[in-house]
């Protein structure tokens, strides 16, 4: 497809939202799609065996907009019900909202916007996320990418930490249903957490060409429920540390694939700390056994190959990381540990002032 094309809006964009008892949330969702400046879309509505009045929300999106697609299908988590919506949509591009969650008006807009002048189509578009709270519908927080387009080292994006942040997630972005269908890129259904870490992971593998753009094009709303906890088995310290090393791992494939590896490995080294700080937030915001905690950190030393010493507190950003990286080099889990549960403290503290100032 040529850029002309984009300009005249020929390009095809479907939404893919999947729902699990969503009706609190879904009608707006529903809304933030069909109100896009950007007209020519499709919305696939995938109802993972809701309980709720989901189904009445959906049938009625249906009837007032011809561009929505609605089906129901047997309760099977939001990676099986991501892919089931993959496979029936048409577009040229997908994307993928959560039903708590909305679009900015113009989100596609902005996106087409900055490839308009381009001699090609881009594998990838990028853009902000802001978070929300529930309850207010206040920001509580920002994350955006820096304006810019990347052609080459396309793994580098992923050594940006506060940019990671957005690449974790497949939500506010664009990306080539060629690409995913021509390399049976899927959500992987093994995971109820994270999976669309991994599936970005997977995607960039065959990605040539990224538009990133610094506006925010989704609200994502924070909501956090017990269910949610145990549906994502949170509290888990196996499952977490097994996904913390299923994502890390991928991260270096990733460098790998792409050859890119050795021009960046000590950097990629460092992406370890990461990994131990994604476990430790995790594990200890949800009240994890602290005995199973501290057995996991034990690991370190003896399941990776990293000389630590040979990293630098310079060149570490993150101050979390940097505190993982002390524990590690004292040979002290106990002192990681306590580190991130004064940190959790501390933020859910200073969350719980904010929500009541406001």
């Amino acid at each position: 497809m040529s850029v002309d094309e984009v300009n005249n809006s020929n390009m095809l964009v479907s939404i893919v939202v999947p729902i699990y008892n969503g009706e609190k949330t879904l009608k707006k969702a529903i809304v933030s799609c069909i109100e896009q400046t950007y007209k020519n879309i499709e919305v696939i509505l995938v109802n993972d065996g809701s309980t709720d009045s989901t189904s009445e929300i959906c049938q009625k999106a249906v009837l007032k907009d011809s561009r929505v697609k609605y089906y129901v299908k047997g309760n099977s988590g939001v990676s099986d019900t991501k892919n089931f919506g993959i496979e029936h949509a048409n577009g040229d591009y997908v994307m993928f909202l959560d039903c708590d969650d909305y679009l900015r008006k113009n989100a596609i807009e902005l996106c087409f916007n900055e490839i308009k002048d381009l001699h090609y189509i881009p594998d990838l578009i990028v853009g902000g996320m802001a978070k929300r709270d529930s309850k207010k519908n206040i920001v509580l927080s920002t994350e955006t990418v820096d304006h810019k387009i990347i052609t080459v080292d396309i793994p580098k994006v992923l050594l940006n930490d506060r940019q990671f942040k957005i690449y974790k997630v497949a939500t506010a972005k664009l990306f080539k249903m060629e690409i995913i269908k021509e390399n049976e890129i899927k959500f992987d259904e093994n995971y109820t957490f994270a999976e669309d870490s991994i599936f970005v992971l997977k995607y960039l593998e065959f990605v040539n060409s990224i538009v990133q753009i610094s506006s925010v094009i989704y609200n994502y709303v924070q909501v956090v429920t017990d269910e949610k906890v145990e549906r994502y088995k949170l509290k888990d310290v196996d499952n977490i540390w097994h996904l913390s090393e299923v994502l890390y791992n991928k991260r270096v494939r990733l460098f790998k694939r792409t050859n890119c590896y050795e021009q960046y490995q000590h950097k990629v080294d460092i992406l370890y700390l990461e990994r131990i700080r994604f476990f430790l937030n995790i594990v200890i915001d949800n009240n994890a056994n602290k005995r199973e905690v501290i057995k996991k950190l034990e690991q370190i030393p003896y399941e990776s190959d990293i000389n630590f010493s040979k990293i630098s507190f310079g060149e570490v950003n993150n101050i979390q990381d940097k505190l993982v990286l002390l524990g590690i080099n004292m040979k002290n889990s106990y002192f990681m540990y306590n580190c991130f549960k004064v940190k959790v403290y501390l933020g859910k503290k200073f969350k719980e002032y904010i929500a009541n100032k406001s």
